[in-house]
């Protein structure tokens, strides 16, 4: 008696040892489907799985229940349904896997039922990363066209004053090379253009500004000839605002004050943000003025040049 006891004790110990590698291997093939696919918000289903033989009472098989292990990109769960078809209840039943008995967790947890749902959850990653790889393709030769297209216009439109055209053209050429020097060459663009403007205006003795001082008399300049209330000159205000951010950033990244210990160059994408932004504003900060002083000429017929002091 005592030695039957002893052999169950140690049977049903074994038994809770080798169901608890059951349940721990099927939540770690669930964590394996979760971090490579479920973050990509894909759902998969395995094979059919016969999980039980319904049986009469004498031992005839006179049915079945067959099931499906679905990933649903968060967990795993069992869907059943009874053969043939139980007319009160013909919906597939959902069951999580805690839910579950034994004898059906060790129906789910086989190889080839593991190997069935990785492999519809492959075929469906693949058939995505050939659609996106396509779209993502597209995208790429369109903004590349797009950038091309903005380095034309801005080339253009620069091609009247050498000075300007040539500073545009070393920060369009060290965007990839030298990011820090192509930010730094933005920075230079904007305050001669904003200097080039001032003596336009009629402003004298700005040689020496540094670009928040050009902002700070520009401002000031537009707001005496009345430009900040229309419509173009609280874009031209904007767009002169925006310059202090280009000057701050540039003081940050372009090392134009030395480098300090831990210093980072700055990204190509920022060199190329910065790029265009110079650039466009240089350009649209020339004609807001070359419209204002037009339209003083042809109402007053002399331009109103701003009192230099």
């Amino acid at each position: 008696m005592n030695k039957a006891l002893k052999d169950l004790a140690l049977a049903s110990e074994q038994l809770r040892i080798e169901r608890a590698r059951v349940w721990d291997g099927l939540k770690a093939f669930e964590k394996i489907l979760i971090e490579q696919a479920g973050e990509l918000g894909f759902a998969a289903q395995s094979d059919m799985i016969i999980l039980e033989e319904l049986l009469d009472q004498e031992d005839e098989q006179v049915g079945h229940i067959e099931g499906t292990l679905f990933f649903n990109g968060k967990r795993l769960v069992l869907y059943s349904q009874t053969f043939p078809e139980d007319y009160n209840n013909p919906e597939p039943v959902k069951h999580f896997l805690k839910d579950i008995s034994t004898r059906w967790l060790k129906r789910i947890s086989t190889p080839e039922t593991l190997h069935s749902i990785a492999a519809n959850l492959a075929s469906s990653v693949l058939n995505d990363l050939e659609d996106t790889k396509r779209v993502a393709e597209g995208l790429s030769r369109y903004l590349s066209e797009q950038k091309a297209r903005t380095d034309e216009d801005i080339q253009s439109e620069l091609t009247d004053d050498l000075v300007l055209l040539d500073l545009w053209t070393q920060c369009h050429n060290t965007v990839k090379t030298k990011p820090e020097n192509s930010i730094g060459h933005g920075a230079v663009l904007l305050e001669s253009t904003f200097k080039r403007c001032l003596t336009k205006l009629g402003h004298t003795g700005h040689e020496d500004f540094s670009m928040a001082d050009s902002i700070g008399v520009l401002n000031k300049i537009f707001y005496e000839k009345d430009l900040i209330k229309s419509y173009s000159g609280q874009l031209l205000a904007g767009a002169v605002k925006m310059c202090s951010s280009i000057g701050t950033t540039r003081n940050k990244v372009a090392s134009v004050h030395g480098k300090v210990e831990g210093y980072v160059a700055p990204s190509e994408d920022l060199a190329q943000l910065m790029s265009h932004l110079s650039g466009a504003v240089s350009v649209f900060v020339r004609k807001q003025v070359e419209l204002a002083l037009e339209a003083e000429e042809s109402t007053t017929g002399v331009p109103d040049l701003a009192d230099p002091d």
